[in-house]
């Protein structure tokens, strides 16, 4: 803090004008005259001149004279409003017929807080007490009488001068601290917000993993408010997947960033994909990382799907050259075999004669044809032509517009494709759909939807069989299989949930299950086209969305949206 003298200014109230003089001669140090013996006769009969040169501090003071009390009082009011306050203000018990000192002190104080006061009387009209208690701060008033030392004048003058302007330079700095600090609480408020906005979750530890920083996302994903959360271990407040200490570690060892994509957890509302990135925070004194987490299951599900639809762009054009090219020899064989099998019957007087004529009877070659199994070979040939027919034209479907649109109640639908469901029977496996439990919750004034209402139907059926086969390899004792069909309504969608509580489905299969010929089944079993056809119906057909979601063990989950809104499908298929 710096004692430089910056405010030197000194009021003088006395109504004895030769006062002022000898204040003159005392403070301003000017060259002595043959009246200073006068003059300072007025302070104390001990002085002289010599000992006016060397006992007073050299130093200059403005000094301002007044001889009223009201006029004093008007003096510090005027410096007030230019802004050079008096530092020091003399003031006379004693001036009639204005106000006297102890009044006049007590004005001042009350317009200048910050003013030095020192009462000058040569009567003992006030006790000092009294004129504490009437002017106030006592810290700032000090009691001289008449007459005084000229050597103890100057030192008050002096160190009631540097009293000021060190308490002035303090309540500067004061001021200046309070700024500062206005400053950081509001660029911490700043921070904070900015922290708090941010929609990921944000965790910071230090070298000794005792959490430091946790914002309002971190408060809402691991349900723990900031105060319960803020200088405990992470250990003991964080689930076990964010407690990756090793990385922690790294971190701060290397001070370098390491990320950890779609880590998977399975949370209340099923399988969620978080993203998490650790970020070394190292200062002089302290180590320690700031952990980022990102919940991106709606984008994770959202490039799933994405990757299926380019999928389904590339093989939807493959599908049809393919179709195109099958169909020709297809039909060849499937014609040829047919007239094979025509050829062979011995009721055919075309057949009786050819055979006559080249030797050969017909009922033996009848009888050879049937002991060598070839009219079962013939009919095989057929059987798996026709199969193989239905495949081209599913395949055939996927570069297909829809042309069967209209006004469908969905509920209707499900409730029909529920009914087909259990008259499907599998006699060579010996299985049953009525076996499953099959249930139907949907929500009431739901809205009709434009809709090819066979292919809905179809792939809702087609989840229905998909559901059920997997509940018949599951063989868990004293397992109930279970097929829940759910239909609510999610903002401008309907949304359609086929769910069971089968063996699930593994991650590399969900990844592959709307691909056209990928299937789970045993060859001959499936031909991998029921989902990836679903699919297509669905996001291509319809402007819907489809997606799985499943974990091994605990059944899946097919989830449908179809949209509520005509004009998107309408423009869709122009």
């Amino acid at each position: 803090m710096s004692n430089e003298i910056t405010n030197n200014r000194l009021l003088i109230i006395d109504d004895d004008k030769k006062i002022w003089d000898a204040y003159n001669e005392v403070l301003q140090v000017k060259s002595t005259s043959s009246s200073n013996d006068q003059l300072l006769s007025l302070f104390t009969s001990e002085a002289s001149p010599q000992s006016l040169s060397s006992k007073l501090t050299p130093f200059e003071y403005q000094l301002d004279f007044q001889s009223q009390g009201e006029a004093g009082y008007q003096a510090v009011q005027q410096a007030l409003k230019i802004n050079q306050p008096f530092a020091v203000a003399f003031i006379d018990v004693r001036m009639p017929p204005g106000w006297n000192g102890v009044k006049t002190a007590q004005l001042i104080r009350q317009i200048d807080p910050n003013i030095e006061i020192i009462i000058v009387t040569a009567y003992s009209d006030s006790t000092q007490n009294e004129i504490v208690a009437t002017v106030g701060t006592p810290e700032k008033l000090l009691y001289m009488r008449k007459p005084f030392d000229i050597e103890e004048l100057s030192q008050v003058a002096l160190s009631s001068v540097s009293k000021w302007n060190i308490s002035f330079q303090k309540q500067l700095q004061d001021e200046s601290i309070q700024c500062l600090l206005k400053e950081l609480q509001s660029t911490r408020n700043y921070l904070d917000n900015v922290i708090n906005s941010m929609p990921s979750a944000l965790l910071g530890v230090d070298e000794l993993n005792i959490i430091t920083q946790w914002n309002n996302v971190a408060e809402i994903l691991f349900k723990r408010p900031r105060q319960e959360a803020l200088g405990k271990p992470i250990s003991s407040v964080c689930p076990q997947w964010v407690l990756n200490f090793t990385t922690i570690q790294q971190v701060m060892t290397e001070s370098q960033v390491k990320i950890k994509e779609k880590c998977q957890v399975m949370t209340e509302q099923g399988l969620h994909y978080f993203n998490m990135i650790f970020y070394p925070l190292i200062d002089k004194h302290n180590h320690g990382v700031i952990i980022r987490i990102d919940d991106v299951t709606e984008r994770t599900r959202m490039e799933e799907l994405m990757i299926q639809s380019d999928k389904m762009v590339s093989v939807g054009g493959l599908a049809a050259g393919i179709a195109h090219e099958i169909n020709t020899p297809l039909g060849s064989i499937i014609q040829n075999a047919q007239i094979i099998e025509n050829r062979l019957q011995v009721n055919n007087k075309k057949n009786e004669t050819t055979a006559l004529e080249t030797g050969v009877k017909m009922p033996r070659l009848f009888d050879y044809m049937e002991q060598r199994d070839i009219f079962d070979l013939l009919s095989g040939i057929r059987s798996s032509g026709e199969r193989t027919s239905k495949i081209v034209k599913s395949m055939l479907g996927f570069c297909r517009q829809s042309t069967g649109m209209s006004q469908e109640n969905v509920v209707e639908i499900l409730k029909e494709a529920i009914e087909l469901a259990k008259t499907d029977y599998d006699l060579k496996n010996n299985y049953n759909f009525n076996a499953i439990d099959i249930q139907l919750d949907y929500e009431f004034n739901l809205p009709s939807i434009n809709c090819d209402k066979i292919k809905i139907e179809q792939v809702i059926l087609n989840l229905i069989r998909n559901a059920s086969h997997a509940l018949n390899d599951d063989t868990k004792d004293d397992h109930q299989p279970k097929i829940t069909l759910q239909l609510k309504q999610r903002n401008s969608f309907l949304q359609i949930t086929v769910e069971d509580n089968g063996p699930g489905i593994s991650n590399e299969a969900k990844t592959r299950l709307f691909e056209p010929f990928f299937t789970t089944k045993e060859v001959g079993v499936g031909t991998g086209l029921g989902l990836s056809l679903a699919y297509f119906v669905i996001t291509e057909q319809h402007v819907g969305n489809m997606q799985v979601e499943s974990t091994l063990g605990k059944g899946a989950c097919f989830i449908i949206e179809l949209p509520i809104e005509v004009s998107a499908l309408q423009s869709n298929m122009e």
